[in-house]
């Protein structure tokens, strides 16, 4: 099965999101609005690493690397 790009959407509550926080491992990507108004889950099976991600809007983005066991399977 090759891998192939996903885009996911979802309706937020009215007003303006503050912070959204976004976790992404070999297995999963959890989105979590910071007001706690939102949180998403989605399982995924990628055959190559993920190297990408995009984000529209006027936006600040910081990136953390979190230290893990290389060795984890998405079975």
């Amino acid at each position: 099965m090759r891998s192939m790009p996903h885009i996911h959407k979802e309706r937020l509550a009215a007003g303006r999101v503050r912070q959204l926080r976004v976790f992404i491992d070999k297995c999963s990507i959890e989105v979590f609005d910071a007001d706690g108004k939102m949180s998403m889950t989605n399982l995924v099976f990628p055959t190559t690493p993920y190297n990408k991600v995009s984000v529209k809007g006027k936006v600040k983005i910081k990136i953390y690397a979190i230290k893990g066991n290389d060795n984890e399977q998405c079975d």
